[in-house]
């Protein structure tokens, strides 16, 4: 996941966009937090107290996938590129080759560590490692792209944003409805409508919001920044009381609102984006960000794939611990971004893959 969108690595440092490399390193540090947190609620309890911590810090970090896409609209969705299909082809075609390459180590992984019979292996190589979703839909933005950059740039571009979020809103809140038994009948009437006239929206609103709030112009006003504080705030705040309220009433972990189409996590990624952007629009910020910041986001797609891999090395021995998850998160994320520059260094291939 390269600078000019997921898997593209931008060419000129010097007019590098120092904020969407801060909010893809966060997006970063994020994933390998949700991934290594995520023991925390699908292991223990509803309720206990290793459960009631994990959900207060798993929760809003669930903004990571949404942020990686708003920094591909952003970059990618130039007015310039419309119907320009045969760049974007070969992005698809990139995204292919690394799939292949990253579901053939992990396949390979589980053959060596684990009783994989033939059949198994070729099952892993096809469908991938559970983290590598993402790539097919990177792969769906991008096949969409050409005919996305009118609209991003156009004047109707928030009806498009907002039809978007209101149709992966609708379908969020009828799957949350059926589980309160006082609305459930209703829910599944209210349900089966948003289910026959839907379309699954969500990842694409934030392709969009990413290039809208890229061509907005100037820093913020302070008090439009504290604001989008408060707004952050918010999301969080849904995110965590909504699965902590839904969980106790289920009985059950119930990840509706970690979801990229749910309010709270909606409210976050707008509410990051439109403070990165606007804080790091003052010089003596842009001038305190490390340079490794950019190293670190050129190289996302191999820190991406790999930190998948050193969590299952350790995952039985910190998943009873929120303390040992937390801190392993710095050493994951160090190690993932080590192996990741060194594969950068593969001739050809390296920017491919990582």
């Amino acid at each position: 996941m390269g600078n000019q969108g997921l898997m593209v690595q931008r060419r000129t440092p010097e007019k590098r966009i120092i904020y969407l490399d801060v909010v893809k390193c966060l997006a970063l540090l994020c994933v390998v937090t949700i991934h290594l947190v995520a023991y925390g609620v699908t292991r223990h309890p509803v309720g206990s107290p290793i459960w009631i911590r994990a959900n207060y810090i798993n929760g809003p970090v669930h903004v990571a996938v949404p942020l990686f896409v708003m920094v591909s609209g952003a970059l990618l969705l130039k007015p310039e590129r419309q119907g320009d299909w045969k760049s974007f082809l070969k992005r698809i075609v990139r995204i292919i080759v690394a799939f292949v390459f990253w579901s053939l180590i992990y396949a390979a992984a589980a053959c060596i560590t684990q009783d994989v019979g033939p059949m198994s292996f070729v099952w892993r190589l096809v469908t991938g490692e559970y983290h590598l979703w993402f790539l097919f839909m990177v792969a769906t933005l991008y096949a969409l792209a050409p005919l996305l950059c009118s609209i991003a740039n156009s004047d109707y571009a928030w009806y498009a944003i907002g039809l978007c979020f209101l149709s992966t809103l609708l379908h969020t809140a009828s799957s949350f409805l059926v589980d309160v038994p006082v609305l459930s009948k209703i829910a599944l009437v209210f349900g089966s409508w948003v289910t026959d006239m839907r379309f699954d929206a969500g990842m694409l609103g934030y392709f969009l919001l990413g290039r809208r709030i890229f061509n907005m112009q100037g820093p913020l006003s302070h008090p439009l920044n504290v604001v989008w504080g408060g707004v952050l705030l918010v999301g969080a705040g849904i995110t965590i009381f909504g699965t902590w309220l839904i969980s106790i009433n289920q009985g059950s972990t119930n990840e509706y609102f970690y979801q990229a189409g749910s309010p709270g996590i909606i409210l976050m990624a707008a509410s990051i984006f439109m403070l990165s952007k606007s804080l790091l629009s003052n010089p003596r910020l842009r001038k305190a960000c490390p340079r490794w910041i950019a190293k670190v986001a050129d190289a996302s797609m191999g820190i991406y794939a790999v930190h998948a891999g050193l969590i299952m090395m350790i995952a039985d021995k910190v998943a009873d611990s929120l303390s040992l998850m937390l801190l392993a998160i710095v050493p994951i994320a160090f190690i993932s971004i080590i192996v990741a520059l060194l594969m950068k260094r593969i001739p050809r291939l390296g920017d491919i893959i990582a």
